[in-house]
């Protein structure tokens, strides 16, 4: 396997999404409420580490099948889902899981 770089946006076509000017004059266009409320949101995401840390299984399987809760619950099909989501659909919500969103099946 060889070793390769992935390269960011920026690196690849020059593109920052933070120095985009017409996002930037998008968001200059924002009533000063709105754009604290997004200022808000920012400083909470990043300050954040992503890092899955817990190493509690259970916890980690807890906040897996959140997120794909939120998925199906947005319109994801049980057919959309790979090998492993759909594992911890079935170990959190049971074998029938996909009826919680209405399915008949895992196919679906």
């Amino acid at each position: 396997m060889t070793d390769r770089k992935i390269l960011s946006l920026e690196e690849r076509d020059g593109y920052s999404l933070f120095t985009d000017p017409n996002l930037k004059a998008l968001y200059d266009q924002l009533p000063e409420e709105e754009k604290n409320e997004y200022k808000k949101s920012g400083e909470y995401m990043y300050s954040k580490d992503y890092e899955n840390t817990n190493n509690d299984l259970e916890s980690r399987l807890v906040e897996a099948a959140a997120y794909i809760n939120e998925g199906m619950k947005s319109g994801l099909r049980p057919s959309q889902l790979d090998e492993d989501e759909v594992k911890v659909m079935r170990e959190i919500f049971g074998s029938e899981w996909y009826k919680k969103y209405y399915f008949d099946s895992e196919q679906d």
